[in-house]
């Protein structure tokens, strides 16, 4: 039993005496709407380098909040961007040892603009294809 209790003591003061790895920078970002300030459930946060590379990215919450951990040391922006929404992006930030930056980002409503679409036809009727094909749109539009 003591020597059981002596091993355990070791492995634990070695475990507390070693240098810690994991870095503890973290980016946090909170993204709502511009119409009442609510949470955007789903928009992509990325984290850019300052070359505008993607470092990482990830999906906000149900509290609309993005949370990057392990950040090397740098400079960043957090760009976020959702279907029906324009672009946001912060201002750059410096990452230092063990900070944690947070920032706020409103997400605007914006029209989105599609390709247009050509229907074309001839006057003829049309012809249900052989081997079958068709022959439900055909009775639907009979």
């Amino acid at each position: 039993m003591i020597r059981s209790s002596r091993l355990l003591f070791a492995v634990t003061a070695a475990l507390l005496a070693g240098p810690a790895s994991v870095s503890a920078q973290t980016v946090l970002v909170r993204v709502i709407d511009d119409d009442g300030g609510r949470p955007m459930v789903g928009a992509v946060a990325s984290l850019m380098n300052p070359a505008g590379q993607l470092v990482t990215n990830t999906l906000t919450d149900e509290r609309g909040r993005a949370l990057f951990t392990e950040i090397p040391l740098g400079m960043y922006t957090v760009r976020v961007e959702m279907i029906g929404k324009s672009t946001a992006e912060t201002d750059a930030f410096e990452i230092t040892e063990n900070s944690t930056v947070s920032r706020d980002l409103m997400l605007e409503s914006s029209a989105i603009i599609l390709e247009g679409i050509e229907v074309a036809a001839d006057a003829g009727r049309w012809h249900v294809r052989p081997g079958g094909e068709g022959l439900l749109v055909a009775a639907v539009w009979e």
